[in-house]
């Protein structure tokens, strides 16, 4: 995940699961159940 932050030159990145809780995993990295995939994640534009 550091590496995809990295070489793709991302703020961030989610990691879509299939719990019911957001959570950070690393810095800019956090686990985002998939439930609330709308809720918690910024839409691209």
């Amino acid at each position: 995940m550091r590496i995809a932050l990295d070489d793709l030159h991302l703020d961030r990145l989610d990691v879509v699961y299939a719990g019911d809780k957001t959570f950070p995993l690393a810095d800019r990295v956090r686990a985002v159940p998939a439930a609330r995939l709308f809720d918690d994640v910024e839409p691209l534009g």
